[in-house]
């Protein structure tokens, strides 16, 4: 997955120094097939980074990936392989042009739909059981009233069956190797950012249907991390050669080279590009008061020079008002990183907090965050830690009181759930308490994991499924609230917590058995 084309980055004498960088990783492949004379090289879909483009970019980019690359290989290579990608990387009318200007590269052959093909080579017949991306909108001229699930579904059976009447094609003759190339996302493959995909989520391959299509190897483009595939039959994703978001970082990227001898593959390797590297950039409390005190920033990772940077760092509000972001990104740019992509500040309310309350008995932990208050800001003397520690004691024991660990422990009983202004939500109620089994439907997006399990990971812990903290409020609203209430160990909890864009609020509350006040 080349991506050529401008990405996220400086732009050096009006040229984008992104495009730059995967050049170098197109021209050190094509250097890489000079030394090892390979008799195939295949090139699985994505060529080019965007398929809407301004004419003279596309241009700029169509000669770019000729000049440099195409014609390279197929000087060094016996024969080459080209695959259309998904339709938002690489457009039919750019291939169409490349098919005009490669016309005399007779050992090129591009593949757009679905195809067998025999490669001559020294070493024998190669068939390529071509599968170019698909674009499941197609389908929706059958279907026009489908979700988004049974979309991928059906898209995924039919993309499987193509698969497998290529596999019945291609046994017809007997080649030396027999290679799947497409360009598709494979169940249980993993993504740059750690998602697994399954199926339903994309139109994907199965792997049942890479090993019943009995050939010697997959070559796959489409997911950017490289790896090996989890089916029998040797099957690969390359990944792009150059690092194009920080979803990359800290992934080396590059090519295989596969050795196939007989009609088994004996050897994989994987080959390093000099890909340019993102990096995260965490500044210290102290790195970040030196610099808005001297406008010097010490102490920086050597990692970061000629690196892509984010910088993540804690400040008050009043720091913030103070920090020349521009001067910081100047100052990191002078110490070597490559460009400075995003500023990201880390709300420091809770750290205190979390980092301060460890102890197991309530009395210590509160005696630990007064003296930390006491350090931090000094507003504490140690006559207001004694009297406050002597006011909280009568609390914490009657708090204690009876509480054994089996009390609070056991099935987990939802009771009622309240949103608003949450994720696509104004507002919704709902009461658990005459339910014993249900089934919850709809159409996808309508909002049946927001409310029922988005919700309550949010309100109890404030982080969501999707990792997601604190951003749930719903679009154009300035507030949102979530009140939960549960029952645990003969007991029941209700946890409200509301938000803004900025900070958050957080009640917890249990109810007296007696009485049924909070």
């Amino acid at each position: 997955d080349l991506h050529l084309g401008d990405l996220n980055g400086p732009v050096k004498d009006g040229q984008n120094a992104r495009r730059e960088d995967t050049l170098k990783c197109m021209r050190a492949i094509a250097q890489t097939a000079a030394v090892e004379k390979p008799n195939v090289a295949i090139i699985a879909g994505d060529l080019f980074n965007r398929s809407r483009v301004w004419a003279d970019t596309a241009l700029d980019d169509i000669d770019a990936a000729v000049t440099d690359f195409i014609r390279p290989l197929c000087r060094e290579c016996e024969k080459v392989a080209l695959l259309f990608g998904t339709q938002n990387h690489d457009n039919p009318k750019a291939f169409n042009t490349l098919r005009i200007l490669t016309q005399g590269m007779h050992n090129l052959t591009i593949y757009t739909a679905p195809e067998v093909d025999t490669l001559k080579t020294s070493a024998g017949e190669v068939q390529i059981l071509a599968m170019p991306g698909f674009d499941k909108g197609r389908l929706r001229v059958f279907m026009p009233d489908a979700d988004a699930e049974t979309e991928n579904k059906n898209a995924t059976t039919l993309v499987n069956e193509i698969i497998m009447g290529l596999s019945a094609e291609a046994y017809k003759t007997k080649p030396a190797a027999r290679i799947l190339v497409a360009h598709y996302t494979v169940a249980g493959c993993e993504s740059e950012s750690g998602q697994t995909f399954l199926a339903g989520q994309d139109v994907v391959i199965l792997p049942q249907t890479i090993d019943s299509a009995g050939v010697t190897l997959g070559c796959f483009g489409h997911i950017h991390k490289p790896q090996r595939l989890g089916c029998n039959t040797p099957a690969y994703y390359s990944g792009s050669p150059n690092q194009l978001t920080f979803n990359d970082e800290g992934m080396e990227h590059g090519f295989y080279i596969h050795e196939i001898e007989g009609n088994a593959v004996i050897q994989s390797r994987f080959i390093h590009t000099p890909e340019r590297r993102h990096m995260t950039l965490k500044l210290t409390d102290e790195q970040l008061t030196g610099f808005i005190e001297t406008g010097t920033l010490d102490g920086v990772d050597p990692q970061a020079e000629g690196a892509i940077l984010r910088v993540f760092y804690n400040a008050t509000q009043e720091q913030e008002k103070a920090l020349n972001r521009a001067a910081l990104q100047t100052s990191l740019m002078q110490q070597g990183a490559f460009y400075v992509a995003d500023f990201i500040r880390d709300e420091p309310q809770d750290t205190l907090v979390t980092e301060t309350a460890t102890e197991d008995d309530p009395r210590a932990a509160l005696h630990s965050y007064l003296t930390t208050v006491q350090e931090t800001d000094g507003k504490l003397t140690d006559d207001d830690i004694k009297r406050l520690d002597e006011l909280a004691d009568p609390i914490i024991r009657q708090a204690d009181d009876g509480r054994e660990a089996n009390q609070h422990t056991g099935a987990f009983l939802p009771k009622r759930i309240e949103v608003t202004n949450y994720r696509s939500y104004t507002h919704a109620a709902f009461d658990f308490e005459e339910i014993r089994m249900a089934m919850v439907n709809g159409q996808n997006g309508v909002g049946k994991s927001s409310l029922f399990m988005d919700a309550i990971a949010d309100c109890l812990y404030e982080t969501s499924r999707d990792g997601a903290k604190g951003e749930w409020v719903r679009e154009g609203e300035k507030k949102g609230a979530i009140t939960f209430e549960f029952e645990m160990g003969g007991y029941e909890y209700r946890v409200a917590r509301t938000r803004t864009k900025s900070k958050g609020t957080l009640a917890l509350a249990r109810k007296n058995r007696e009485t049924g006040e909070w």
